[in-house]
């Protein structure tokens, strides 16, 4: 068993974890500059070929918003980064510093999209995944965002325990997690259609005595 120890800076977790997601769509997906609001954001996602996309895809079937067509093409990446788009931009109260997004999908003249949106914002949607959904989608297959860049030397989530990832969640992002219990997590990730890799490389992330901004990450190898 190898261990390892993880500062957590001031900027962890401060930003809305739907701005990344939002900025993943936008610069990937649409090949557009990331809105004013979250140009800042350093973002490592590989749109083409990734495996996160395969993930979210199979995260928003079971929320049944995404489909196979007739020819039997999943379409995966443009389904996901529409429904992320749709999914934040519904309930953002400012549409001004998306404009960017809006004229790219005008330039497609696609009307459904628009008519989803309005539908959605007049409705006022609700969320399709909670902020420690979309980290655990993000993260699951390959890192992509929000933790330390330290945690790139270790395997994604899918090579984590349960008891490790809440123990993440739960000094990275405490705020947003501060009602979610090891039972919770494993139905969050169950529904989710995450499946763990056996057997766990990471086993356990613990506190460091006397030392608040610190955490303890322990490994099997």
């Amino acid at each position: 068993m190898a261990a390892f120890q993880v500062q957590r800076r001031a900027s962890d977790g401060k930003m809305p974890v739907v701005d990344i997601v939002l900025q993943i769509a936008t610069t990937i997906a649409l090949e557009l500059p990331p809105p004013e609001k979250i140009k800042s954001v350093r973002v490592s996602f590989r749109w083409k070929g990734s495996p996160t996309v395969a993930v979210l895809f199979t995260a928003l079937q079971k929320k049944h918003l995404a489909t196979i067509d007739s020819r039997g093409r999943r379409n995966e990446a443009r389904t996901v980064a529409r429904e992320i788009i749709l999914d934040v931009l519904a309930r953002k109260k400012d549409w001004k510093p998306y404009a960017g997004i809006f004229a790219a999908f005008a330039e497609r003249n696609d009307r459904d999209f628009f008519e989803r949106l309005v539908r959605g914002f007049q409705r006022k949607r609700k969320a399709v995944f909670s902020e420690e959904e979309w980290l655990l989608l993000l993260n699951w297959e390959e890192w992509n965002s929000y933790f330390p860049p330290e945690l790139i030397r270790l395997p994604s989530l899918k090579f984590w325990t349960d008891e490790a990832v809440l123990g993440l969640l739960t000094r990275l992002i405490p705020d947003l997690v501060s009602n979610l219990n090891l039972s919770g997590l494993r139905s969050k990730r169950v529904r989710l259609g995450l499946k763990q890799a056996k057997p766990a490389r990471v086993t356990g992330v613990f506190p460091v005595k006397d030392c608040t901004d610190s955490f303890r990450i322990e490994t099997a190898d």
